[in-house]
This record gives structure tokens, sequence and C-alpha cells, in this order.
């Protein structure tokens, strides 16, 4: 039985429009529960994007927050994350990141959350007292701006370019709004798989994957930390959070019906079984495209390749269930 956040000044930050808005009504509820731990805790709800960064930094830097518990989806924790770390360092030594999935995907969660039943009041409050710290690896990403600036930013569950991005690309359309029609995340990211897929334009993707070099046409190519992306399908069965390395996935063109039969494989982790997908365990990874192809991130779209990749091997304190 670990020490959870018992003792730390934990800072709570909420993504209130997270799942529809089932994070502020979670939050809403577990305000009581709270008190009634006597934990040392203050809380905001998020500002977006880098905003969000802003407000962790200020929390530990200035407010002494020892912990932060994020509370929302993919995309909120990689806002989070980027606050935490700066420079391929921790803002403050040992402060720890502690996540409560609301949001519509909640991929990264999914490898710290064993069940439904982990997702609960009792398994929340569970995590939080009696949780264990692990240092977990977070990606580097080098990437190009929608304007052509450098840019450098933090992921901890994975990055692709390709099909994954366009899907992300259409989930994230007009505000979410095909999130909002479903009221489902896993549906809402397979459709917009669906969309994505039979658009597709493949042009040459150009990868070195710590020194070795993979050309080609491909529909994916993706690293990952955690073992899931795009609403529960596991692109990266074999990925652990704490490795020191990231899984490389990449799947070759092909007719789409084959694409078609590949994606009942990506929800059941037998992925790797398909003859066009390639993997590899890499600490690096370098994109370059044709032309620019769009870059997830977490989820997000912050910019496009050339793309390069790095693993920061145990530097994030990661409050799991041990």
């Amino acid at each position: 039985m670990g020490e959870g956040f018992k003792g730390r000044r934990i800072f709570i930050i909420i993504n209130q429009k997270a799942g529809g808005g089932r994070a502020e009504k979670w939050w809403h509820s577990a305000l009581s529960f709270l008190d009634q731990q006597g934990l040392d805790y203050f809380w905001r709800y998020s500002a977006g994007g880098s905003a969000t960064a802003a407000q962790v930094k200020q929390a530990v830097l200035e407010e002494q927050a020892t912990a932060v518990l994020a509370v929302g989806g993919d995309g909120h924790i990689h806002d989070v994350v980027n606050g935490l770390i700066v420079e391929d360092k921790l803002i403050r030594e040992n402060v720890a990141l502690g996540i409560f999935p609301a949001g519509s995907g909640c991929d990264f969660a999914r490898n710290i959350y064993n069940n439904k039943e982990d997702y609960s009041d009792d398994g929340f409050l569970d995590l939080l007292q009696n949780g264990h710290i692990l240092p977990i690896d977070v990606g580097r990403a080098d990437y190009f701006s929608a304007d052509n600036q450098e840019r450098r930013t933090y992921f901890i569950n994975g990055c692709d370019i390709g099909l994954g991005a366009e899907t992300a690309f259409r989930v994230n359309a007009k505000g979410g709004y095909l999130k909002r029609l479903l009221r489902n995340g896993q549906l809402a990211f397979f459709v917009a798989a669906m969309q994505a897929l039979f658009n597709y334009r493949y042009i040459p993707i150009y990868i070195e994957a710590d020194g070795e070099i993979l050309n080609g046409n491909y529909l994916i190519a993706a690293g990952g930390n955690g073992r899931f992306m795009g609403g529960k399908m596991c692109l990266f069965p074999e990925a652990k959070i704490n490795d020191g390395f990231l899984e490389m996935f990449l799947v070759q063109q092909m007719p789409i019906i084959r694409v078609l039969r590949l994606f009942a494989k990506v929800y059941d982790g037998s992925v790797l079984e398909v003859t066009q997908v390639c993997h590899r365990r890499v600490q690096s990874l370098s994109i370059k495209s044709a032309n620019p192809l769009r870059l997830e991130l977490d989820g997000e779209l912050p910019g496009v390749t050339p793309l390069v990749v790095n693993i920061l091997p145990g530097i994030l304190p990661l409050l799991t269930f041990g």
C-alpha cells in the first residue's frame, strides 16, 4: 500500500467542458468527500491550452503545490504536463501528477485505471490515499507550427501523423461537434476514422528510427508511450510507460478492404499480427514528408511535419494503483 498524495499540497485543475460537462458535474459531487478526507488542496477550472500550462506553473512555483491532479481527458492532461516540464526538467523537484479521467477518450488513463470501478469515487479516493508514485517516461516533440515556426512540446501518451492525425482533426472540428452529437467518445473516433480513411491521400514519408531508415507510403506513422490512442484503439499493445522507449507503429499502404479488417484488430490488441504493420521499440524517431502533414500529440493538433521525437526516461512522477 502506497502513500498516495498524503502530506502533499494538491492543486486540482478541472477541464469543466470535458466529457460534455461530465467533469464539472463530477467535480461538484467530489468536493464534499474530498473535504471529509482532510486533504490540503486548492482548485481551479482550466483556461485551456498554454493558459492551462501557465496555471500549473503558477500553482507549483508560487502557491507551493507539490502534487497536481488533472481532471479531464487526454488533451487536458497534455496541457498539464506541459506546465510541469520545461527544458526537459520538472519545474519543481518531486512534484507529482495524478489523473482522474473525465473526458471522451481518456486513452492515457487506461494505463493507470484497470476497470470502471476504479473510475468511481471510491476508486479515486483509494488512488489519492493509497496509490504509488511511479516515475514514467515523457516524449519530447520538435516540429513546426502552421505558420512555419519551430516548436517543442512534451507528450505523455503518443504522437502520430497520417490517418490518426486526420481522425483527430475531424473529432476536434467545430469544437468537438462529433463527440457532442454521438455522445460517445469511442464511437466518435471510429466514425471520424472511417471518414478520414475514405478521403486519405498517401504521400511519401521518410522515417529514421534509432538510425534505421524506413521510407515508403504509410497510412499511419506513430509513436506510443501508452498502449491506447483514438478511443480505445490498442495501437501499441507492448508499450510500457516506464521502460525508457516508445513503441513505433507503422502501417504500410494497402487496399481499403484490408484496412477495414485491420480496424477489428486495433480494438482487440492483435494488430501487430498484421503483415503490413511494422513496430519497433525506439528512443528517437524522425519523420519527414513530401508535403507537410498534420501532427497529433495526445489528441491535440499543434502543428505539422517534419517531426523529431525523443523519449525522456522516468522524468515524471505519476500516481498509479501500483
